[in-house]
């Protein structure tokens, strides 16, 4: 009779095996080991503690994410952690504000409806009054801050949380949580294929100008500011009041840009 006790087996802490081997003797033992009988329990045994060491990693980073919400104080991680935990069959994906999610919507390229029914959506309510005395109206305007967006793209349905969290004292900052089913997916290095087919397709029309586009650099990225753009359509040089040499040395540096387009088109330069 053989006893093994102790991590000296396949480390696997605490097993005992016992096993009768009449024909063995102690120069024999490394090969006695491995038994039939003995040899059939052994992948049993690794893939419960494969199975038991896995599930301790898991808790332990949960535990570590949590430790690192509680020292960063961060919407967006919170957030991450709650969406991985009620939704443990979608993949959750951080996209920023400039991959264009809803203005690529806008555009007819996709459907984004904002679920106002079953979601408490946290917004502004603001009026705005009118901008004139004569003929003109004032109107409200709700500014979301927390809300879910049911989205559709190519036949294929998603859910997009928005979060607008404040950035520094004057700025802020929008952030949104793709959401899609990993039955039917893709996952290539953790990431859903799908997910990262709808950012790259949303980017691409983000960073194409389109009629009616201008993009603006703003905290050390190129948005799309079509609001700046219809301000200063009605602008024009006999408004500006400055030196005569300096108004014209100005025109002669923007007319001069515009008739180098095509230098920037071939640096790459938006």
């Amino acid at each position: 009779m053989l006893i093994f006790k102790g991590a000296g087996l396949a480390g696997l802490n605490g097993l005992r095996v016992l096993k009768s081997m009449p024909h063995c003797d102690g120069s024999m033992a490394p090969r006695c080991l491995m038994t039939p009988s003995l040899s059939s329990l052994l992948p049993k045994l690794i893939r419960n503690h494969h199975a038991s060491t896995t599930h301790g990693v898991e808790i332990a980073n949960a535990n570590v994410f949590e430790d690192v919400q509680k020292s960063l104080d961060s919407k967006e991680l919170a957030i991450l952690m709650s969406l991985n935990s009620r939704y443990p069959d979608w993949t959750v994906t951080m996209t920023p504000s400039s991959t264009g999610l809803i203005p690529f919507a806008n555009a007819g390229e996709a459907t984004a409806t904002l679920d106002t029914e079953s979601q408490k959506n946290l917004s502004w309510l603001k009026y705005e009054p009118p901008k004139n005395a004569i003929g003109d109206q004032g109107r409200f305007r709700e500014q979301l801050e927390f809300g879910r967006y049911d989205y559709l793209w190519k036949k294929k349905s998603f859910i997009v949380y928005h979060l607008r969290s404040q950035r520094n004292y004057d700025s802020t900052m929008d952030t949104y949580f793709i959401l899609h089913p990993r039955e039917g997916d893709e996952i290539a290095n953790g990431r859903s294929v799908t997910i990262k087919n709808l950012i790259t397709a949303a980017s691409d029309h983000s960073n194409d100008l389109h009629e009616g586009d201008v993009l603006v650099f703003d905290d050390d990225e190129w948005e799309k500011d079509t609001k700046f753009w219809k301000s200063i359509q009605q602008s024009r040089w006999d408004n500006v009041i400055l030196d005569k040499g300096l108004k014209d040395s100005l025109i002669r540096d923007v007319e001069g840009f515009f008739d180098n387009r095509e230098n920037y088109r071939q640096l790459e330069i938006p």
